[in-house]
Protein backbone atom coordinates (compact mmCIF):
# COMPACT_ATOMS: atom_id res chain seq x y z
CA UNK A 1 0.00 0.00 0.00
CA UNK A 2 1.29 3.45 -0.88
CA UNK A 3 2.44 5.27 2.27
CA UNK A 4 1.08 8.67 3.15
CA UNK A 5 2.05 11.30 5.71
CA UNK A 6 -0.28 12.09 8.56
CA UNK A 7 -0.89 15.53 7.05
CA UNK A 8 -1.98 13.98 3.77
CA UNK A 9 -4.37 11.68 5.61
CA UNK A 10 -5.86 14.59 7.55
CA UNK A 11 -6.23 16.61 4.37
CA UNK A 12 -7.94 13.74 2.58
CA UNK A 13 -10.29 13.05 5.46
CA UNK A 14 -11.14 16.72 6.01
CA UNK A 15 -12.08 16.95 2.35
CA UNK A 16 -14.74 14.24 2.72
CA UNK A 17 -18.17 15.81 2.70
CA UNK A 18 -21.74 14.74 3.38
CA UNK A 19 -21.04 12.78 6.58
CA UNK A 20 -23.71 11.19 8.73
CA UNK A 21 -24.62 14.41 10.61
CA UNK A 22 -28.19 15.33 9.78
CA UNK A 23 -29.11 18.90 8.86
CA UNK A 24 -30.16 21.06 11.83
CA UNK A 25 -33.94 20.80 12.14
CA UNK A 26 -36.16 23.88 12.01
CA UNK A 27 -36.57 25.20 15.55
CA UNK A 28 -39.66 26.42 17.37
CA UNK A 29 -40.42 29.14 19.93
CA UNK A 30 -37.70 30.04 22.47
CA UNK A 31 -35.26 27.49 21.14
CA UNK A 32 -31.59 26.87 21.90
CA UNK A 33 -29.37 24.96 19.53
CA UNK A 34 -25.79 23.66 19.39
CA UNK A 35 -24.42 24.11 15.91
CA UNK A 36 -21.19 22.42 14.82
CA UNK A 37 -18.63 23.64 12.32
CA UNK A 38 -17.70 21.80 10.28
CA UNK A 39 -21.01 20.06 10.70
CA UNK A 40 -21.07 18.17 7.40
CA UNK A 41 -17.46 16.97 7.33
CA UNK A 42 -15.75 14.00 8.95
CA UNK A 43 -13.04 15.41 11.21
CA UNK A 44 -9.99 13.57 12.45
CA UNK A 45 -7.89 13.66 15.60
CA UNK A 46 -5.88 16.84 15.55
CA UNK A 47 -8.67 18.90 13.99
CA UNK A 48 -10.52 21.74 15.66
CA UNK A 49 -14.29 21.74 16.07
CA UNK A 50 -16.31 24.91 16.72
CA UNK A 51 -19.65 24.57 18.53
CA UNK A 52 -21.90 27.58 18.98
CA UNK A 53 -24.81 28.08 21.37
CA UNK A 54 -27.52 29.83 19.37
CA UNK A 55 -30.89 31.26 20.33
CA UNK A 56 -33.82 31.74 17.95
CA UNK A 57 -37.51 32.61 17.79
CA UNK A 58 -37.63 34.33 21.18
CA UNK A 59 -41.04 35.04 22.69
CA UNK A 60 -39.60 37.90 24.74
CA UNK A 61 -36.42 39.86 25.10
CA UNK A 62 -33.78 38.10 27.22
CA UNK A 63 -30.89 39.20 29.36
CA UNK A 64 -29.54 35.91 30.68
CA UNK A 65 -28.85 32.28 29.81
CA UNK A 66 -27.94 29.17 31.80
CA UNK A 67 -27.06 25.84 30.17
CA UNK A 68 -25.83 22.45 31.26
CA UNK A 69 -23.97 20.59 28.51
CA UNK A 70 -22.12 17.33 28.09
CA UNK A 71 -19.34 16.06 25.78
CA UNK A 72 -17.02 13.03 25.63
CA UNK A 73 -13.63 13.97 27.12
CA UNK A 74 -12.06 10.84 25.63
CA UNK A 75 -12.74 12.24 22.16
CA UNK A 76 -12.49 16.01 22.56
CA UNK A 77 -10.89 18.62 24.77
CA UNK A 78 -12.64 21.97 25.41
CA UNK A 79 -9.90 24.47 24.70
CA UNK A 80 -11.75 27.81 24.86
CA UNK A 81 -15.12 29.45 25.57
CA UNK A 82 -15.96 32.83 24.13
CA UNK A 83 -19.09 34.85 24.93
CA UNK A 84 -20.48 36.74 21.95
CA UNK A 85 -20.01 40.50 21.66
CA UNK A 86 -23.13 41.90 20.01
CA UNK A 87 -23.33 44.87 17.70
CA UNK A 88 -26.83 45.90 18.64
CA UNK A 89 -28.57 49.20 19.22
CA UNK A 90 -28.58 48.33 22.88
CA UNK A 91 -26.28 46.11 24.89
CA UNK A 92 -22.62 45.34 24.68
CA UNK A 93 -22.97 41.60 24.49
CA UNK A 94 -22.82 38.52 26.64
CA UNK A 95 -20.60 38.27 29.72
CA UNK A 96 -19.75 34.95 31.29
CA UNK A 97 -20.75 34.76 34.95
CA UNK A 98 -20.18 31.05 35.60
CA UNK A 99 -18.20 28.29 33.89
CA UNK A 100 -17.64 24.86 35.43
CA UNK A 101 -16.37 21.86 33.46
CA UNK A 102 -16.02 18.60 35.36
CA UNK A 103 -15.03 15.64 33.18
CA UNK A 104 -17.23 16.78 30.32
CA UNK A 105 -20.18 17.90 32.48
CA UNK A 106 -20.18 21.58 31.57
CA UNK A 107 -22.29 24.30 33.31
CA UNK A 108 -22.19 27.79 31.86
CA UNK A 109 -24.10 31.03 32.53
CA UNK A 110 -23.93 34.53 31.05
CA UNK A 111 -25.84 37.82 31.05
CA UNK A 112 -26.36 40.69 28.62
CA UNK A 113 -24.52 43.78 29.75
CA UNK A 114 -26.24 47.14 29.63
CA UNK A 115 -29.33 45.93 27.91
CA UNK A 116 -31.33 43.13 26.49
CA UNK A 117 -31.93 41.42 23.16
CA UNK A 118 -34.75 39.73 21.35
CA UNK A 119 -32.91 38.90 18.14
CA UNK A 120 -31.82 35.52 16.83
CA UNK A 121 -28.06 35.23 17.44
CA UNK A 122 -25.11 33.28 18.84
CA UNK A 123 -24.69 33.51 22.58
CA UNK A 124 -21.27 31.90 22.91
CA UNK A 125 -18.67 29.84 21.05
CA UNK A 126 -16.87 26.73 22.30
CA UNK A 127 -13.67 25.47 20.66
CA UNK A 128 -12.82 21.76 20.92
CA UNK A 129 -9.66 19.91 19.94
CA UNK A 130 -10.28 16.39 18.60
CA UNK A 131 -7.97 13.97 20.44
CA UNK A 132 -9.19 10.49 19.45
CA UNK A 133 -11.36 8.67 16.95
CA UNK A 134 -14.63 6.92 17.65
CA UNK A 135 -15.21 3.26 16.98
CA UNK A 136 -18.68 4.20 15.76
CA UNK A 137 -18.70 7.23 13.51
CA UNK A 138 -20.18 10.28 15.28
CA UNK A 139 -20.29 11.92 18.71
CA UNK A 140 -22.18 14.96 20.05
CA UNK A 141 -22.09 17.98 22.28
CA UNK A 142 -25.46 17.62 24.03
CA UNK A 143 -27.79 19.47 26.34
CA UNK A 144 -28.13 17.65 29.62
CA UNK A 145 -31.46 17.15 31.35
CA UNK A 146 -33.34 20.39 31.86
CA UNK A 147 -35.59 19.08 34.58
CA UNK A 148 -35.91 21.33 37.64
CA UNK A 149 -33.95 23.23 38.81
CA UNK A 150 -33.90 24.06 35.09
CA UNK A 151 -30.19 24.26 34.38
CA UNK A 152 -30.97 24.95 30.73
CA UNK A 153 -32.98 28.16 30.55
CA UNK A 154 -33.24 31.76 29.38
CA UNK A 155 -34.08 34.80 31.55
CA UNK A 156 -36.76 37.29 30.47
CA UNK A 157 -35.40 40.82 30.45
CA UNK A 158 -38.65 42.40 31.68
CA UNK A 159 -38.94 40.60 34.99
CA UNK A 160 -36.02 38.18 35.17
CA UNK A 161 -38.46 35.31 34.99
CA UNK A 162 -37.39 31.92 33.64
CA UNK A 163 -38.12 31.10 30.03
CA UNK A 164 -37.89 27.33 29.48
CA UNK A 165 -36.94 26.60 25.84
CA UNK A 166 -39.69 24.79 24.01
CA UNK A 167 -37.12 22.93 21.93
CA UNK A 168 -33.38 22.25 22.13
CA UNK A 169 -31.04 20.31 19.85
CA UNK A 170 -27.54 18.90 20.13
CA UNK A 171 -24.63 19.21 17.74
CA UNK A 172 -23.38 16.10 15.96
CA UNK A 173 -19.65 15.71 15.33
CA UNK A 174 -18.23 12.96 13.14
CA UNK A 175 -14.74 11.79 14.04
CA UNK A 176 -12.77 9.09 12.21
CA UNK A 177 -9.35 8.35 10.79
CA UNK A 178 -10.96 6.05 8.24
CA UNK A 179 -10.48 7.33 4.68
CA UNK A 180 -13.13 4.94 3.37
CA UNK A 181 -10.71 3.07 1.09
CA UNK A 182 -10.53 -0.70 1.51
CA UNK A 183 -7.12 -1.02 -0.14
CA UNK A 184 -5.54 1.49 2.25
CA UNK A 185 -6.31 -0.73 5.20
CA UNK A 186 -7.69 0.39 8.55
CA UNK A 187 -6.31 3.74 9.67
CA UNK A 188 -5.70 4.09 13.42
CA UNK A 189 -5.16 6.90 15.89
CA UNK A 190 -1.82 6.59 17.71
CA UNK A 191 0.07 9.18 19.71
CA UNK A 192 -2.26 11.99 18.72
CA UNK A 193 -2.10 11.35 14.99
CA UNK A 194 -3.90 9.27 12.41
CA UNK A 195 -1.66 6.47 11.22
CA UNK A 196 -1.91 4.88 7.81
CA UNK A 197 -3.48 1.44 7.71
CA UNK A 198 -1.67 -1.75 6.77
CA UNK A 199 -2.12 -3.36 3.39
CA UNK A 200 -5.21 -5.57 3.84
CA UNK A 201 -4.03 -7.87 1.05
CA UNK A 202 -0.57 -8.58 2.39
CA UNK A 203 -0.62 -12.32 3.15
CA UNK A 204 2.95 -12.20 4.53
CA UNK A 205 4.00 -14.70 1.85
CA UNK A 206 6.78 -13.01 -0.06
CA UNK A 207 6.37 -14.83 -3.37
CA UNK A 208 2.66 -14.21 -3.93
CA UNK A 209 1.48 -11.27 -6.02
CA UNK A 210 -0.85 -9.41 -3.65
CA UNK A 211 -3.48 -7.41 -5.53
CA UNK A 212 -6.24 -5.28 -4.04
CA UNK A 213 -9.52 -4.56 -5.85
CA UNK A 214 -10.97 -1.32 -4.49
CA UNK A 215 -14.22 -1.72 -6.39
CA UNK A 216 -14.94 -5.18 -4.97
CA UNK A 217 -13.21 -4.65 -1.59
CA UNK A 218 -11.38 -7.91 -2.17
CA UNK A 219 -7.88 -9.35 -2.39
CA UNK A 220 -6.12 -11.87 -4.57
CA UNK A 221 -2.81 -13.51 -3.70
CA UNK A 222 -1.52 -15.39 -6.72
CA UNK A 223 1.60 -17.55 -6.34
CA UNK A 224 4.31 -16.39 -8.76
CA UNK A 225 7.28 -18.71 -9.25
CA UNK A 226 9.23 -15.89 -10.87
CA UNK A 227 9.43 -14.16 -7.47
CA UNK A 228 11.49 -17.12 -6.20
CA UNK A 229 13.89 -17.56 -9.13
CA UNK A 230 17.51 -17.09 -7.99
CA UNK A 231 18.78 -17.14 -11.57
CA UNK A 232 20.95 -20.23 -11.07
CA UNK A 233 20.44 -23.20 -13.39
CA UNK A 234 22.05 -25.73 -11.07
CA UNK A 235 19.67 -24.86 -8.22
CA UNK A 236 16.71 -26.02 -10.26
CA UNK A 237 13.44 -24.17 -10.73
CA UNK A 238 12.30 -22.61 -7.45
CA UNK A 239 8.53 -22.53 -6.91
CA UNK A 240 6.12 -20.40 -4.91
CA UNK A 241 3.90 -22.10 -2.33
CA UNK A 242 0.94 -19.89 -1.30
CA UNK A 243 1.34 -21.03 2.32
CA UNK A 244 5.05 -21.78 2.79
CA UNK A 245 6.60 -19.16 0.48
CA UNK A 246 9.50 -19.98 -1.86
CA UNK A 247 10.50 -23.63 -2.12
CA UNK A 248 13.94 -24.78 -3.29
CA UNK A 249 14.14 -26.27 -6.75
CA UNK A 250 15.01 -29.91 -7.44
CA UNK A 251 18.44 -30.83 -8.84
CA UNK A 252 18.02 -30.38 -12.62
CA UNK A 253 20.76 -32.93 -13.27
CA UNK A 254 19.43 -35.76 -11.13
CA UNK A 255 18.66 -38.55 -13.61
CA UNK A 256 17.23 -40.74 -10.80
CA UNK A 257 19.88 -43.36 -11.65
CA UNK A 258 21.80 -43.92 -8.44
CA UNK A 259 25.08 -45.12 -9.90
CA UNK A 260 25.71 -42.29 -12.35
CA UNK A 261 27.86 -39.35 -11.33
CA UNK A 262 25.55 -36.36 -11.91
CA UNK A 263 27.32 -33.06 -12.56
CA UNK A 264 25.96 -29.59 -13.34
CA UNK A 265 27.73 -26.92 -15.39
CA UNK A 266 26.41 -23.50 -14.27
CA UNK A 267 28.18 -21.69 -17.09
CA UNK A 268 26.74 -23.86 -19.85
CA UNK A 269 23.43 -24.56 -18.11
CA UNK A 270 23.96 -28.24 -18.87
CA UNK A 271 24.17 -31.62 -17.15
CA UNK A 272 26.32 -34.75 -17.43
CA UNK A 273 25.42 -38.18 -16.02
CA UNK A 274 28.43 -40.51 -16.16
CA UNK A 275 28.02 -44.21 -15.26
CA UNK A 276 30.43 -45.20 -12.49
CA UNK A 277 30.81 -48.91 -11.72
CA UNK A 278 32.46 -48.06 -8.40
CA UNK A 279 29.11 -46.73 -7.14
CA UNK A 280 27.73 -50.29 -7.46
CA UNK A 281 30.61 -52.28 -5.93
CA UNK A 282 29.42 -54.24 -2.86
CA UNK A 283 32.98 -55.21 -1.93
CA UNK A 284 32.37 -58.95 -2.26
CA UNK A 285 34.60 -61.00 -4.58
CA UNK A 286 32.17 -63.88 -4.96
CA UNK A 287 29.38 -61.56 -6.21
CA UNK A 288 31.45 -60.66 -9.18
CA UNK A 289 32.02 -57.13 -10.49
CA UNK A 290 28.82 -55.07 -10.37
CA UNK A 291 28.38 -52.56 -13.19
CA UNK A 292 26.51 -49.30 -13.67
CA UNK A 293 23.96 -49.06 -16.47
CA UNK A 294 23.10 -45.45 -17.38
CA UNK A 295 19.43 -46.33 -17.74
CA UNK A 296 18.87 -49.38 -15.51
CA UNK A 297 21.14 -48.46 -12.58
CA UNK A 298 23.38 -51.02 -10.85
CA UNK A 299 23.53 -54.47 -12.41
CA UNK A 300 24.60 -57.53 -10.46
CA UNK A 301 27.99 -59.00 -11.27
CA UNK A 302 28.45 -62.40 -12.90
CA UNK A 303 29.85 -65.37 -10.97
CA UNK A 304 33.63 -64.92 -11.06
CA UNK A 305 34.13 -68.67 -10.62
CA UNK A 306 31.86 -69.83 -13.44
CA UNK A 307 34.22 -71.63 -15.88
CA UNK A 308 31.32 -72.23 -18.29
CA UNK A 309 31.96 -75.97 -17.94
CA UNK A 310 28.67 -77.48 -16.84
CA UNK A 311 30.01 -80.54 -15.14
CA UNK A 312 32.60 -78.92 -12.91
CA UNK A 313 31.71 -78.00 -9.34
CA UNK A 314 32.49 -74.26 -9.17
CA UNK A 315 33.28 -72.91 -5.71
CA UNK A 316 34.25 -69.40 -4.53
CA UNK A 317 36.33 -68.59 -1.47
CA UNK A 318 35.43 -65.09 -0.21
CA UNK A 319 38.31 -65.04 2.24
CA UNK A 320 41.03 -65.71 -0.34
CA UNK A 321 39.20 -64.17 -3.32
CA UNK A 322 39.83 -67.38 -5.26
CA UNK A 323 37.95 -70.03 -7.25
CA UNK A 324 38.04 -73.82 -7.64
CA UNK A 325 36.48 -75.79 -10.54
CA UNK A 326 36.41 -79.53 -9.73
CA UNK A 327 35.33 -82.02 -12.45
CA UNK A 328 32.43 -84.14 -11.19
CA UNK A 329 31.44 -87.18 -13.34
CA UNK A 330 28.14 -87.40 -11.44
CA UNK A 331 27.11 -84.12 -13.10
CA UNK A 332 27.26 -86.01 -16.46
CA UNK A 333 25.55 -89.30 -15.55
CA UNK A 334 22.42 -89.78 -17.69
CA UNK A 335 21.31 -92.81 -15.61
CA UNK A 336 21.37 -95.24 -18.52
CA UNK A 337 23.47 -98.39 -18.12
CA UNK A 338 23.73 -99.06 -21.78
CA UNK A 339 25.27 -95.63 -22.48
CA UNK A 340 28.19 -96.44 -20.33
CA UNK A 341 29.69 -94.19 -17.63
CA UNK A 342 29.80 -90.51 -18.75
CA UNK A 343 32.76 -88.52 -17.53
CA UNK A 344 33.48 -84.84 -16.85
CA UNK A 345 36.31 -83.19 -18.71
CA UNK A 346 37.51 -79.94 -17.05
CA UNK A 347 37.89 -78.36 -20.46
CA UNK A 348 35.46 -80.17 -22.77
CA UNK A 349 32.58 -80.69 -20.32
CA UNK A 350 30.66 -84.00 -20.22
CA UNK A 351 32.01 -86.82 -22.34
CA UNK A 352 29.90 -89.77 -23.54
CA UNK A 353 30.52 -93.13 -21.87
CA UNK A 354 31.86 -96.22 -23.72
CA UNK A 355 29.66 -99.20 -24.60
CA UNK A 356 29.62 -101.35 -21.42
CA UNK A 357 28.81 -104.48 -23.44
CA UNK A 358 31.66 -104.28 -25.95
CA UNK A 359 33.77 -107.43 -25.27
CA UNK A 360 36.30 -106.39 -27.91
CA UNK A 361 35.60 -109.67 -29.74
CA UNK A 362 34.60 -108.59 -33.21
CA UNK A 363 32.54 -111.61 -34.17
CA UNK A 364 30.27 -111.65 -31.13
CA UNK A 365 26.91 -109.94 -31.26
CA UNK A 366 27.03 -107.56 -28.31
CA UNK A 367 23.67 -106.46 -26.89
CA UNK A 368 22.69 -104.46 -23.80
CA UNK A 369 19.51 -104.70 -21.67
CA UNK A 370 18.82 -101.35 -19.91
CA UNK A 371 15.99 -102.83 -17.90
CA UNK A 372 18.22 -105.26 -16.04
CA UNK A 373 21.56 -103.48 -16.70
CA UNK A 374 23.10 -106.63 -18.34
CA UNK A 375 25.07 -107.54 -21.46
CA UNK A 376 25.07 -110.52 -23.83
CA UNK A 377 27.91 -111.38 -26.21
CA UNK A 378 26.70 -114.14 -28.55
CA UNK A 379 29.30 -115.65 -30.97
CA UNK A 380 28.13 -115.31 -34.60
CA UNK A 381 30.04 -117.26 -37.29
CA UNK A 382 28.44 -115.04 -39.87
CA UNK A 383 30.51 -112.18 -38.56
CA UNK A 384 33.69 -114.03 -39.69
CA UNK A 385 34.63 -113.37 -43.32
CA UNK A 386 35.56 -116.36 -45.44
CA UNK A 387 39.24 -116.03 -46.37
CA UNK A 388 38.56 -117.99 -49.62
CA UNK A 389 41.11 -120.69 -48.86
CA UNK A 390 39.83 -124.19 -49.02
CA UNK A 391 42.70 -125.53 -47.06
CA UNK A 392 42.05 -123.33 -44.03
CA UNK A 393 38.61 -124.64 -43.71
CA UNK A 394 35.51 -122.68 -42.63
CA UNK A 395 36.07 -119.68 -40.35
CA UNK A 396 34.06 -119.71 -37.07
CA UNK A 397 33.56 -117.25 -34.21
CA UNK A 398 35.21 -117.99 -30.92
CA UNK A 399 33.77 -115.98 -27.97
CA UNK A 400 37.26 -115.27 -26.74
CA UNK A 401 39.60 -115.62 -29.70
CA UNK A 402 37.33 -114.01 -32.28
CA UNK A 403 37.25 -115.55 -35.78
CA UNK A 404 39.31 -118.77 -36.13
CA UNK A 405 39.76 -121.36 -38.94
CA UNK A 406 38.66 -124.88 -38.31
Amino acid sequence: MVGRTTQAIVAALTAMVLAVAAPTPALGLDDLSLNVAPGSVIVVPGDTVIVTLDVANLSAQINGVQVRLNYDTSLMTLTSISATVLSLPVGNGWVEVASVDVAGDFDWAAVITDGQTGLNHTIMTMTFAVIDETTILGTTVTFRSNDPPFFTKLTAASDNSTIIPNQINSGAINISCDDGLFCNGIETFVGGFCQAGNDPCDDAVGCTDDVCDELADSCSNGPNDANCDDGLFCNGAETCDPSFDCQAGADPCDDVVGCTDDACDEFADSCSNTPNDANCDDGLFCNGAETCDAALDCQTGSDPCDDVIGCTDDACDEFTDSCSNTPNDANCDDGLFCNGAETCDASLDCQAGTDPCDDLVGCTDDSCDDLIDTCTNAPNDGNCVDDGLFCTGAEVCDAILDCVSQ
